[in-house]
């Protein structure tokens, strides 16, 4: 019999790392049960070449995650479209940034989508969005929390580089000049401590072409830059720093997974309750706050080393419930 079809419907193919982490994180779990096929083959508008309907009849069921996908103040036009509601609908690993205030038409829109009959689970990556969904949707489902998706990836083995090494992951930003000031003084902290900087370009195609500009730009002389087209040579890139301060989520995500402290550079809602679930509030900066370069105390103090096997195994039941309820299609 073969097995069903699966649309994966992400911010998949920009190259940020993050996703494309998710999307190799569904490909590796869900393909013994389904065939997963990511939807999008554009990355703009109108994100498919084809006319939806007709590419909605050639699946059996869609999986929509993981990241912060549901906007309150925006819907994509890629994410929760109603043509997807004519199959099965899977919702994992999202979150739900609160930076902004809300639309109410918007969250009509969304309340309308996951009150669908449609959508068969809903899994958040941290307590915080599960409350907001429950209490903001009302979905038919029970919302449940599991880690953040990456976590259940086996990550490449390696070992630590020989001298301390401290790595730094900035970001380009849209029609944004940021004021890295406060990284640099972090840097030299670190420096003067008898650590070296390794700047780690967390991006792949244009993505990380835009982030490379940022990295050149901000390194002083003999600084390291590690930029790669293979997401997993970055995580390794992560996994052989001693500490690591990250303006992407999924550089403090993976460097945790690693065991590697990292500072997160950006105050988001994802960055914050993914260090406070592993204990770690201390980690969480901004690239511009005062107090930054004073930050770089805590990144000696190593993760707590039940954290990352913890994180995987809640990730990984995530994939095995997503798994069952696929394989009953």
């Amino acid at each position: 019999m073969a097995k069903p079809r699966i649309g994966l419907v992400g911010f998949f193919g920009w190259g940020n790392f993050g996703d494309e982490l998710f999307l190799l994180a569904h490909k590796r779990f869900l393909s013994d049960v389904c065939e997963p096929v990511r939807l999008n083959d554009l990355t703009q508008r109108p994100y498919f070449s084809r006319p939806l309907p007709e590419l909605v009849k050639e699946f059996d069921g869609f999986v929509i995650g993981g990241g912060d996908l549901i906007i309150p103040w925006h819907m994509s036009h890629l994410y929760f479209r109603n043509r997807y509601l004519e199959r099965p609908v899977f919702v994992a690993g999202v979150g739900v940034p609160t930076w902004q205030s809300g639309d109410a038409e918007v969250i009509k829109a969304y309340r309308r989508f996951f009150r669908s009959s449609s959508v068969k689970m809903i899994m958040a990556r941290d307590p915080e969005s599960v409350a907001w969904i429950t209490g903001n949707l009302a979905p038919r489902v029970p919302v449940d929390f599991f880690p953040d998706l990456v976590c259940a990836l086996d990550l490449p083995s390696v070992e630590p580089d020989p001298e301390p090494t401290f790595g730094v992951v900035l970001r380009h930003r849209r029609d944004s000049e940021d004021d890295f000031s406060k990284v640099r003084a972090l840097c030299d902290r670190a420096e003067a401590s008898g650590y070296r900087i390794k700047h780690i370009v967390l991006g792949t195609a244009a993505v990380g072409a835009n982030d490379l500009i940022v990295a050149n730009r901000f390194r002083k002389p003999g600084e390291e830059v590690v930029h790669s087209e293979d997401i997993l040579d970055l995580c390794s890139a992560i996994g052989r720093c001693h500490a690591l301060a990250s303006m992407k989520f999924h550089g403090t995500v993976v460097a945790t997974m690693y065991s590697v402290p990292s500072i997160s550079l950006s105050l988001t809602d994802k960055n914050q309750n993914f260090l406070k679930l592993v204990g770690r509030p201390e980690l969480i900066g901004g690239f511009n706050a005062a107090d930054l370069p004073q930050r770089f105390a805590h990144v000696l103090i190593p993760i707590e080393s039940t954290v990352p096997p913890k994180l995987k195994s809640g990730a990984a039941r995530c994939y095995r419930a997503l798994s069952d309820s696929i394989a009953c299609l």
